[in-house]
């Protein structure tokens, strides 16, 4: 699974839309979504938002 795949991924598990997420971030709905391309890199965001998502995830297993 492609970083841009895990993080839709995410989003639906956490049933939060591009849209949400930006207003909760208070960025323009068009810059995340531009930002978010598949044919670019993940931003550096993202890919912070992925990195402690697995480290919650491997903490839960450690329990």
């Amino acid at each position: 699974m492609t970083e841009h795949e895990k993080f839709e991924s995410l989003l639906n598990k956490a049933g939060i839309s591009r849209q949400e997420l930006a207003r909760r971030m208070g960025m323009q709905y068009t810059s995340v979504t531009n930002q978010l391309a598949p044919a670019k890199p993940l931003p550096k965001w993202a890919k912070s938002i992925l990195i402690f998502v697995e480290l919650l995830e491997e903490k839960q297993k450690e329990k």
